[in-house]
């Protein structure tokens, strides 16, 4: 792991940790309300979560390249959606209302759990 990953990952999981534990339940329901938006939901997420599929390009390089390129896009796409998964339900279950009145989600988040240091985090 280079620095500049871990430059990028620290923040989060400090807000992660800082958040998850503030998280009010009753922000999740109703989870899945129906409204044919699912689709587009699952796009985005995929969207979000997209990259793992350079992965296999120095597949000619590896020693073992049958089983190491399947485990290097899977493991990049299960920590990549496990890490979205956490970001996301940090941020909701700290801040009401979330999703469609902010144009800074993670700082406002940030911000209700953590305070004026929280949001320049």
């Amino acid at each position: 792991m280079d620095a500049l990953t871990v430059a990028k990952l620290v923040p989060l999981a400090i807000f992660v940790v800082a958040c998850l534990p503030q998280a009010d339940p009753a922000r999740f329901t109703p989870f899945f309300s129906g409204s044919g938006r699912w689709g587009y939901a699952v796009f985005l997420a995929l969207w979000a979560l997209q990259g793992f599929e350079v992965a296999p390009v120095p597949a000619g390089e590896a020693a073992n390249a049958q089983r190491d390129v399947p485990r290097a896009v899977l493991g990049s796409l299960a920590v990549a959606a496990v890490l979205y998964a956490l970001v996301q339900a940090a941020a909701v279950g700290v801040h009401p209302g979330l999703a469609g009145s902010s144009e800074r989600p993670l700082a406002d988040a940030a911000r209700a759990a953590l305070g004026p240091w929280g949001e320049r985090l």
